[in-house]
């Protein structure tokens, strides 16, 4: 329930929240979403970002602003970098890519 409660809040959860939710310390909670994951709280919750925008590049025609704010991030520039760093490429990019061949 830990990872679903994260994934439902991911626009705007912070660790500290998450734990006061589930009455944890923060270092407590930390450790205990290692250990189902396998990664930071803060890795997990970007890639889960990442994977949202992903979807929404590819299925819907929102602009990559929208987008950027519909996933939790309030600057473009820093979304943008934060996608290519994940992917490869800019989310521009991945959208082109993804819709023309999916045609």
């Amino acid at each position: 329930t830990i990872l679903i409660y994260i994934f439902e809040n991911y626009q705007n959860i912070t660790l500290v929240e998450a734990a006061r939710h589930f009455h944890f310390s923060p270092s407590y909670l930390s450790n205990r979403i290692h250990e189902l994951s396998g990664s930071t709280f803060s890795a997990l919750l970007k890639k889960y970002k990442m994977q949202r925008a992903s979807e929404l590049l590819i299925q819907t025609n929102l602009p990559i602003e929208e987008i950027c704010h519909e996933v939790g991030y309030s600057n473009t520039a820093h979304f943008i970098r934060s996608f290519k760093t994940q992917h490869g490429i800019t989310p521009g990019q991945y959208r082109k890519e993804n819709v023309t061949n999916q045609s």
